[in-house]
């Protein structure tokens, strides 16, 4: 039980230590709840939704059908301006991120080519926002082209068929001489079921052709988080990595007091020093991070999703894989300064590919593939899946057995050089 003593010396040394509680504990917390506040607008919640300036140049009915259906959108308020000039003058103001112009031959376009054509100017500095309104809004028109040129055949085929029927209505007359009183009931026929008959095919297509759309949007899981939704598990994540520092200073620090030199002469085990070393990091990230969710959750309101314990599970996961690579980090650092400029550089890099500080959603698809070389995006991926999509543990199963890889790496190769270091 030699592990058992070196584990519970190193737990109250960190805990005695105010820098430790400072960064694992507190600095996470002061950054979740100054990002999320400040950056409330940029993921558009539906409490306070995105204000977006537009401008309808068309003015027509189908202008104004377009506009209600992107009113409709939830985290999204469109508000009318007077002009472009003026329009342009308040997105250069910072005032709104997006400027929407709907051109004077939309409908033009709309009934010609089938196309939607849009006039749009945005706010350099609030790029985030609108690149995920942008795809909001491409989504909506899609949809829209089809409703519209479903509906424009109708219109146009029943004016074909009722012209057709009156047509020939007109020569049954001409030729007999002789009005026929059918012919108010074929127009009631044309102008009420035949009429309604075509619309009930249109709704049928468009009903298919959506839930088409609808199921391809649910296969590629495109679902935007809000803003404590992504904060609270990327700075969670995050933070977690930084046990790798503490881990590598609890090493220096067995060397510098001569701890170091009366553990080698006990004759202990590798595996007794290890797990020692190990278990202290691996309950302290545990408390972290189950802090960390809690503030989320009871401060924010942020949910767990339907599966907590999956929640759980695969926070025990990811503490495992920051554990193990900052006892591999300890391993090999010599000075206190190694240990604070390799952790730092490793925490933060990896965190911003990861995805933590900034959605992988907006980011270029060569920085998304990049990013799953490092364990950050599987642990931030599958907290994602659980409480943003609301799925359930086979969501996370692949995130966790690749998280347990990095793990097994680190270990295996903080396993060699703690063992080289005993054997000297």
């Amino acid at each position: 039980m030699k592990w058992y003593s070196i584990a519970k010396k190193d737990i109250k040394l960190m805990l005695k230590d105010p820098s430790a509680i400072v960064v694992l504990l507190l600095l996470p917390i002061m950054f979740i709840t100054i990002m999320s506040l400040a950056l409330s607008s940029t993921y558009g919640s539906v409490d306070a939704p995105i204000e977006i300036v537009y401008l309808d140049q068309d003015q027509t009915k189908m202008s104004d059908k377009y506009i209600n259906r992107l009113q409709k959108i939830d985290g999204i308020m469109l508000k009318k301006t007077v002009s472009e000039k003026e329009g342009k003058k308040q997105i250069d103001k910072g005032k709104y991120p997006m400027f929407l112009i709907v051109p004077k031959a939309f409908f033009e376009e709309l009934s010609k080519n089938g196309s939607i054509t849009l006039k749009i100017y945005s706010d350099s500095m609030q790029k985030s926002t609108v690149s995920i309104f942008e795809q909001t809004i491409r989504g909506i028109s899609k949809q829209f082209e089809l409703e519209s040129q479903l509906e424009l055949y109708g219109v146009s085929q029943e004016k074909i068929i009722g012209n057709y029927l009156n047509g020939k209505i007109k020569e049954l007359e001409n030729r007999f001489d002789t009005p026929i009183d059918l012919a108010s009931n074929t127009d009631n026929l044309v102008d009420g079921g035949l009429s309604e008959s075509i619309k009930s095919s249109m709704n049928s297509i468009l009903k298919k052709n959506v839930i088409k759309q609808e199921a391809r949007t649910n296969n590629s899981s495109i679902v935007e988080p809000d803003t404590f939704q992504q904060n609270v598990p990327g700075y969670t994540v995050m933070f977690a990595f930084f046990i790798i520092m503490w881990a590598g200073k609890s090493f220096l620090s067995e060397k510098n007091n001569g701890t170091w030199d009366r553990i080698m002469i006990s004759n202990i085990s590798t595996a007794e020093v290890y797990l020692g070393k190990y278990v202290p990091n691996f309950l302290i990230g545990l408390l972290q991070v189950t802090l960390l969710f809690s503030f989320g959750h009871f401060a924010f309101g942020m949910g767990l999703g339907s599966s907590p314990i999956s929640v759980g599970i695969l926070s025990i996961a990811l503490i495992i894989c920051s554990t193990s690579l900052g006892m591999w980090i300890s391993s090999i650092a010599k000075t206190d300064s190694q240990v604070t400029g390799v952790s730092l550089f490793i925490v933060l890099t990896s965190a911003a590919i990861g995805g933590t500080m900034v959605p992988l959603t907006v980011m270029p698809d060569f920085m998304q593939k990049i990013a799953k070389f490092v364990p950050q995006s599987w642990a931030l991926e599958g907290y994602q899946n659980l409480i943003v999509r609301n799925q359930g543990f086979q969501s996370i199963l692949p995130n966790i057995l690749v998280l347990l890889s990095f793990s097994l790496v680190f270990l295996v190769v903080a396993f060699v050089f703690i063992r080289r270091a005993i054997k000297k």
